[in-house]
């Protein structure tokens, strides 16, 4: 059995017990209790861990390293905790949808795409989502309205809109949570 005691800036305790592939909890009350993703890893690795920012990350070199974290809201979304999550931000894996362009707006005349990133814990930027189908604006028709943006899972606080005005330069336009 792997063993790592967190002790949180608000003075709780988390012993965390990784034994035949499953990580678990005791907040001291003597109960081991299941962790949210917390199975699944290779039984016969160590783990080793780290707590910083009220989180604890930990990894056993066999399997993706994962971060351990009580938090139960993000980006406005209710999660049961604590949970634990495959460390690393995750990119959007659907675009957004540009719709026809509509009177309007200022988006400059000629082609542009968009794409979307995900916002981790309000620091952790993730790669782009794929790109939206083209639009063109022009002739007073220069608002592009967006829509299935991308939501998130787990850790994402708040997303960012980009678009290319189809000179492979991405400019930041909104963050949205």
């Amino acid at each position: 059995k792997d063993q790592f005691e967190g002790i949180f800036s608000d003075g709780s305790h988390h012993m965390l017990v990784v034994s035949g592939g499953t990580v678990e909890y005791s907040s001291g009350d003597g109960v081991i209790n299941s962790v949210a993703n917390g199975n699944g890893y290779s039984a016969g690795a160590n783990f080793e861990f780290a707590l910083t920012q009220d989180r604890i990350y930990g990894s056993n070199a066999v399997n993706p390293a994962v971060v351990y974290d009580r938090s139960t809201s993000y980006g406005g979304v209710s999660y049961s905790a604590p949970r634990i999550k495959t460390m690393g931000a995750q990119a959007p894996s659907s675009a957004p949808t540009a719709g026809a362009p509509t009177a309007g707006g200022n988006v400059p005349n000629g082609s542009h795409t968009y794409k979307v990133t995900f916002l981790y814990y309000d620091f952790e930027e993730s790669n782009g989502s794929p790109s939206s189908g083209v639009q063109t604006a022009g002739a007073g028709n220069n608002t592009i309205p967006l829509t299935t943006i991308p939501i998130g899972g787990y850790g994402v606080t708040a997303r960012k809109i980009y678009r290319d005005d189809n000179d492979g330069v991405w400019l930041f336009l909104a963050e949205i949570s």
